[in-house]
């Protein structure tokens, strides 16, 4: 009875231009994973042909040898002779007096076109052996697979090191349902190790368009073809799916068998090198040689697997060939380290594929199979070049193998050009050289749109026990980019600033739920500058709802942006200013209901000759300078600057009491707006707001009274107050503190603050 068999299909495009070995060899158990000795054949019934000679003769004109042991067979006349048997099952090994030997093949092997073909690197008692297949050579695939229920198993397939040149691809699938390629290692020279032969790059170089193993699209859907336990290196791409469906690379779908995954550029007994130019190259088209002309690349998985010190992406999703795109494919559970980039996408990537997996409990500490992407040379996950949308990067570890330990990536995440509708979700992003995410654009009319990032730890540990710092910015939007929601993020413990908002393209963007700065429980972990940070001409963003805290400057720095908002944010406990309004530029931005305490220098400060800005906060109190100070010079010069409105007395009334003061006189186009305030009582005598009661429109008259219909406090509370100019229906900008008042006494300080 026939083995069932498990399998998904696969693809790889790339071509091996060298003299490639293919290697059939008993390894150490590190080598081929989970190795069972012997090995069991294909059925009790299967016809066993085997390969004696190290030659290359091909059948004649008589017919192929009956590869049975009796007389010469090659490996050419054993695929030639199993594809014209008319046995269902048939298994090719080989003798064991080739142990160690070495067959030179002149050209690619014939097609496999024959179902139920099992090509073994093992002995007539299935145990794996070692022997060298030199190809000299050629333009086309060495192994080409076109037929149903196919195993090609404990191959290695390397290059001679002694020449250049070669077949373009080790192993090809054309067609066919139930293939099976795994345990096999392909790419490279070898040279012996402690144990056994160990592969390397010979001169140390990668093989310019070599392809480990291909699938293309002539493989149908749900062809169940299956992509495990192989170990590539040195080659161009080492597995390339080019508009192939439905297939598993590494995936174990039985969670009780131990993990299938392929070592991609790392040999996985030494941890050698062995780097390809390109990892897992998954595309909707390639321009190889007999492949239909395009298709989508839907549905594929790529799980489990090691991916490591390859030169450029160690995973690129690429649907820019022309084709129709890349779409619902699922990327989890890697271990994807030492690249230039751990994982790319680009072009027309699209539909649900998703870098990691849709982990359930929330928050930010993943507890499901994310990947593990670290130690990468450029970027962690990369998105751009083309227009990348409606794809989901979720529950990784970036920048981090665990959570506890910085492996940095230059960057976490980089997203540019013209990527939209992507979610960033769950992620632990911390331990990276600079930005935890970059988000990045040209130009308006080249920029990243619709980005969501939310629910990640940006900066600390796994368990948001300490700082496991980025090097930059937790995250950084930079130049062009709109209609970015950074949302229910903690963002704390990174070297710079929390957020920071950067260029006249950067517009509409939105800051929401999120910590900024952490409390443990037991410490306060900041971010090393600003929380956040709008800059250079960025404008109309909001800032809403967030927690604000222990960061090293500022709360949030206007310096230079306009037409911003932030409102019903708590801003407590930051080394300098709550806000800090500072630069030429830094107009029409506004505050309002956000509660700013406990800041080292003032609450609110604004910078000589910064002006029309607004804030009409809930609460300022507690804080090191003045509540607000709208020329402030210095974190610490702390002088009141008019026009101040004033309060001139408390009254008590039979119905409560009522507040009484007197504004500036504006012309009669423009008028005040004056906010009060239960004081908090300060010693400059410009009491700051602990709670803000009440708002007056002052019009016409100079002089305002407001009535509080209780007798809360009544005549024994303190008040304060402050006003914002209006001008043609708009807000232009608001004052400091007025002086502030108990009940009918204006309170009149004994010291005045330094």
């Amino acid at each position: 009875m026939k083995r069932a068999t498990r399998v998904t299909r696969w693809g790889v495009l790339a071509g091996w231009v060298c003299v490639c070995l293919l290697t059939f060899s008993a390894v150490p158990a590190g080598s081929f994973a989970d190795r069972a000795t012997p090995h069991a054949p294909q059925g009790p019934a299967a016809t066993m042909l085997i390969v004696t000679s190290p030659g290359d003769d091909g059948c004649s004109i008589f017919g192929c040898p009956p590869c049975d042991g009796s007389s010469d067979c090659t490996l050419r006349q054993a695929i030639s002779r199993a594809n014209g048997l008319p046995d269902p099952e048939v298994d090719i090994v080989f003798s064991p007096l080739l142990v160690g030997g070495i067959i030179l093949v002149n050209s690619p092997m014939p097609m496999i076109t024959r179902s139920g073909l099992w090509l073994l690197g093992t002995d007539t008692s299935y145990n794996q052996i070692e022997l060298e297949i030199q190809v000299q050579p050629g333009s086309d695939a060495f192994l080409i697979v076109n037929a149903n229920d196919v195993r090609l198993a404990y191959l290695r397939i390397v290059r001679q090191a002694a020449t250049s040149g070669g077949v373009t691809t080790a192993i090809d699938v054309r067609g066919g349902r139930n293939i099976i390629i795994e345990r096999n290692q392909i790419g490279g020279a070898f040279t012996v190790g402690e144990n056994d032969k160990v592969p390397m790059c010979f001169l140390g170089r990668v093989e310019a368009g070599a392809i480990g193993i291909l699938v293309r699209n002539g493989v149908p859907r749900d062809g169940n073809v299956r992509i495990v336990r192989n170990t590539i290196g040195c080659m161009q791409n080492a597995i390339v799916l080019a508009g192939a469906d439905d297939i598993l690379v590494g995936r174990n779908p039985n969670a009780t068998v131990p993990q299938q995954g392929n070592h991609i550029g790392i040999e996985p007994l030494t941890r050698r090198p062995i780097p390809n130019y390109r990892g897992i190259l998954v595309a909707d088209y390639l321009p190889v040689p007999g492949n239909p002309d395009q298709s989508f690349a839907i549905a594929n998985i790529i799980a489990h697997n090691t991916i490591a010190h390859n030169q450029t992406a160690g995973i690129l999703l690429h649907g820019a060939y022309g084709g129709s795109g890349v779409s619902v494919s699922q990327v989890y559970d890697n271990d994807v380290y030492a690249n230039e980039w751990g994982i790319a996408l680009s072009g027309v990537v699209y539909n649900n594929t998703a870098i990691g997996v849709a982990c359930t409990g929330g928050g930010a500490n993943p507890p499901c199979g994310g990947n593990r992407i670290y130690d990468n040379r450029d970027s962690g996950v990369r998105i751009g070049e083309g227009a990348p949308h409606n794809t989901t990067i979720y529950g990784n570890f970036i920048g981090t193998a665990d959570g506890t330990i910085a492996r940095p990536n230059r960057r976490g995440i980089h997203v540019f050009g013209q990527t939209y509708w992507t979610q960033i979700d769950n992620n632990v992003i911390s331990g990276n050289t600079a930005e935890g995410i970059l988000v990045q654009g040209d130009s308006a009319a080249s920029r990243p749109a619709n980005i969501r990032i939310q629910n990640n730890n940006i900066g600390l540990t796994r368990n948001l026990g300490a700082a496991l710092p980025n090097g930059g910015s937790g995250v950084f939007v930079v130049t062009a980019a709109t209609a970015i929601e950074i949302v229910t993020n903690i963002i704390a413990g990174n070297a710079q600033r929390g957020v920071r908002l950067d260029g006249a393209a950067v517009e509409n963007n939105t800051i929401s739920q999120t910590s900024i700065g952490y409390y443990t429980g037991a410490i306060g972990i900041g971010n090393g500058w600003d929380g956040i940070l709008l800059t250079n001409d960025t404008k109309n963003n909001l800032i809403e709802g967030n927690h604000i805290r222990f960061n090293g400057f500022s709360g949030i720095a206007f310096s230079a942006g306009n037409n911003n908002t932030a409102r019903a944010n708590l801003i407590a406990d930051n080394t300098l200013y709550g806000a800090l309004f500072v630069g030429a530029g830094t107009v029409n931005n506004r505050m309002s209901n956000d509660t700013i305490r406990a800041n080292g220098a003032d609450g609110i400060g604004s910078r000589p000759g910064v002006t029309g800005n607004v804030w009409r906060p809930a609460a300022v109190f507690g804080n090191g300078g003045l509540g607000i100070d709208r020329e402030a010079a210095s974190d610490s010069t702390n002088q009141p600057t008019d026009p101040l409105p004033i309060i001139t007395r408390v009254q008590r009334v039979p119905s409560g009491y009522t507040i009484f003061g007197t504004v500036p006189a504006v012309p009669g186009d423009r008028y005040w707006i004056v906010d009060l305030y239960r004081a908090a009582l300060d010693p400059s005598g410009h009491g700051e707001g602990r709670e803000k009661i009440g708002t007056i429109v002052v019009n016409a008259s100079m002089d305002w009274q407001w009535q509080r219909s209780d007798f809360a406090d009544g005549d024994k509370g303190c008040y304060t107050a402050i006003m914002t100019l209006v001008e043609s229906g708009s807000q232009w900008y608001t004052t400091e503190f007025s002086r502030f008042v108990c009940g009918n006494r204006q309170f009149l300080p004994g010291i005045m603050r330094p």
